[in-house]
């Protein structure tokens, strides 16, 4: 049981970053896009 809650937590970490990715360049584009308005 410990070691497949590890592996799920690990998995969730790789899908956060892919997410915190995403999350930067929106947030670039709407800073970019409302210091532009």
């Amino acid at each position: 049981f410990f070691g497949g809650g590890m592996q799920e937590e690990e998995e969730k970490i790789v899908k956060g970053d892919d997410v915190i990715v995403e999350l930067h360049a929106t947030l670039e584009d709407l800073y970019m896009g409302g210091t532009l308005k």
